[in-house]
């Protein structure tokens, strides 16, 4: 019998949306999905502001260290890999843009690109219709940070909610204090209403997750990790929440509570995760 000689390609290996599809946002410096192939940031450099496109395995092989030359990196543009239109998170003020090169070196976390936050202005915004508890529900985080905030500090990694009282929207955060950062996840501006770990996340690489799914709950690197729950969010509101912050609070014209650390991805869901968040975590762990 003659041998078929078909040349047999290997199928691609599936990226975390292609495994876990329907994210509502997802950032990353590594490609998460196969069918999505474009740029994960644009980087300004330094030397004479001059902005590219960088894709995942370019920061990875050397061309975005070389586009910098000896001078820093800082990022104007986190691109949305979920699919979702309009929602790509971006800096047009060169002073509030985060670093990801370093002096001629790509900013690394464990030995993986990130983005570096300054803890005084540097953050990115994304304008979006309404991003708070009313129709969103459930409603899933995850996320691969490492703050380094000062004692008296708050280190927000995201936030969507108005800056003014009654603070409506939500915020992922790592409030610092006598016991060090801790993990906090609010979903308004009264005391409690979120969950809050009390684990000492603070200059440590952390794989963060929590939803705000009816009762709230939180995970740190996978355990489950709760100590004060606050009250249930079967009540819907309306937040006139449209702006979506990554390191820092507040809206975009009054940002705040910034990040001092890095971020090197995060997911946001408005989908039940509790079926795939070990397979979420898993993914992140073994990559990070």
């Amino acid at each position: 019998m003659a041998m078929n000689n078909r040349i047999l390609r290997p199928l691609a290996r599936p990226l975390l949306l292609d495994a876990v599809p329907g994210a509502a946002a997802a950032y990353s410096l590594r490609q998460l999905s196969n069918a999505y192939t474009g740029p994960v940031v644009t980087v300004r450099r330094s030397s004479d502001d001059a902005e590219e496109d960088f894709k995942a395995s370019e920061i990875d092989d050397g061309t975005l260290a070389a586009f910098c030359g000896a001078g820093d990196g800082f990022v104007k543009t986190w691109f949305d890999q979920s699919g979702n239109t309009g929602r790509d998170a971006s800096q047009g003020t060169a002073a509030s843009q985060p670093k990801i090169v370093d002096s001629g070196s790509v900013v690394l976390e464990e030995g993986k690109p990130a983005i570096q936050f300054d803890g005084s202005n540097d953050y990115l915004s994304n304008a979006l219709t309404v991003w708070g508890r009313n129709g969103v529900l459930p409603f899933w985080i995850f996320s691969v940070a490492n703050a380094n905030t000062e004692a008296s500090g708050v280190g927000t990694i995201a936030a969507a909610r108005i800056a003014a009282p009654p603070f409506d929207g939500w915020q992922l955060r790592c409030n610092s204090g006598t016991t060090g950062a801790v993990f906090c996840v609010d979903y308004n501006g009264s005391v409690g209403d979120g969950v809050t770990s009390l684990q000492d996340v603070r200059d440590k690489q952390s794989l963060l997750s929590a939803t705000l799914d009816g009762t709230p709950a939180a995970w740190i690197n996978g355990a489950y990790d709760v100590s004060c729950a606050g009250d249930d969010l079967s009540s819907a509101y309306s937040p006139s929440v449209t702006t979506m912050n990554i390191g820092a609070t507040g809206t975009t014209a009054s940002a705040s509570d910034h990040l001092k650390g890095t971020l090197q991805e995060f997911l946001l869901y408005f989908a039940d995760q509790s079926a795939n968040r070990e397979r979420i975590e898993g993914d992140l762990a073994w990559y990070y």
